[in-house]
């Protein structure tokens, strides 16, 4: 597998009641995703004992990969809807490998 150059974070707070909607939308994300051309890595995760709150780890080749990505209609309807779904603003921090 090639080395990703862009990896990231990125965690999502479902509000009060959204739950459910929230994961069933971050699931239908997955396969998608890691079909993309460029994406290495795409995995989402719950974070215990925080009931709404999830947290991605994804990488890309590249930063165009990364920004193909977040292109993609299924992103961007997600994302639009981020104010109605989420507690707060999505959290995404770029990494740097140290390792």
């Amino acid at each position: 597998m090639a080395e990703a150059k862009v990896i990231l974070t990125a965690r999502f707070k479902a509000k009060a009641g959204k739950e459910e909607e929230v994961e069933q939308i971050l699931m239908s994300l997955l396969e998608p995703t890691n079909k993309e051309e460029g994406c290495l890595f795409y995995y989402l995760h719950k974070i215990k004992d925080d009931t709404g709150h999830f947290f991605f780890y994804e990488g890309y080749n590249d930063q165009a990969a990364f920004d193909a990505h977040v292109a993609k209609p299924y992103v961007q309807a997600f994302l639009s809807r981020t104010d109605e779904l989420c507690a707060e603003p999505p959290d995404i921090k770029f990494l740097d490998r140290v390792g």
